[in-house]
């Protein structure tokens, strides 16, 4: 069994997540993701479903065609049944977005679809509509010597005060293929390949990945420009 921590948890997973960071822990798991069957519909009264997933308030099932199925429950557990030809990182990749982003909301928390850096102790995050340049802006503010907090997402919890802090997801940031070669290919580089086929690559860092839950301080909303 793998142990990782990654958006504020202690996981367990009997998959291999490069993306994670590794982190030995003695005290009881917050999640486990295992590989089994996953049931083949969410049952109960209040459940909303779709062409590709069903969910109520505690369960929830996704079914990427000749990826895998997925199934969450309780924000306790992720059950992964891949298909035969499905390859291990897009499978991985629906694990860490679309099925974790249930498990978080599962455990009363919100996952922003943002990125971040950290600014004087707080936190500044960059929001939008995917291919608005939220991942290209944080690359550039870090080699501008900002430091990268998270990307992709960032858990956000209130507390009882109404400050909102937010936790990073895992150390990893994703460029398109144009954005390196604006930003540089001396900056990152393109050896790891998000999903086969597609021009998106990762950019691990794990070394200075920041676990620490910081309050934030302002997010800012980009818009695509059409030029």
């Amino acid at each position: 069994m793998y142990q990782y921590t990654g958006f504020g948890l202690h996981i367990a997973s009997e998959i291999e997540f490069p993306e994670l960071l590794p982190c030995n822990f003695t005290t009881p798991h917050d999640l486990k993701i295992s590989i089994g069957s996953v049931p083949e519909k969410v049952d109960g009264n209040d459940v909303h479903t779709s062409d590709t997933d069903s969910i109520s308030d505690n369960e929830y099932i996704l079914n990427i065609a000749d990826i895998a199925r997925y199934y969450a429950c309780d924000g306790k557990k992720i059950v992964v049944a891949p298909e035969e030809n499905g390859d291990a990182q897009s499978v991985r990749l629906y694990v860490l977005g679309t099925v974790m982003a249930v498990v978080l909301y599962q455990r009363g928390s919100i996952p922003l679809h943002a990125c971040g850096i950290v600014h004087e102790g707080e936190l500044i995050l960059f929001t939008g509509y995917s291919g608005a340049g939220k991942s290209t802006t944080l690359a550039s503010l870090a080699q501008m010597g900002y430091e990268i907090f998270t990307d992709d997402i960032c858990v956000l919890k209130m507390d009882d005060t109404g400050v909102v802090s937010g936790t990073a997801s895992y150390p990893m940031l994703k460029l398109w293929e144009d954005s390196i070669e604006k930003l540089g290919e001396a900056h990152y580089d393109k050896q790891h390949n998000i999903r086969p086929g597609q021009p998106k690559y990762a950019q691990f860092f794990h070394n200075d990945f920041d676990r620490r839950t910081l309050p934030v301080k302002k997010i800012f909303i980009l818009n695509k420009e059409e030029e």
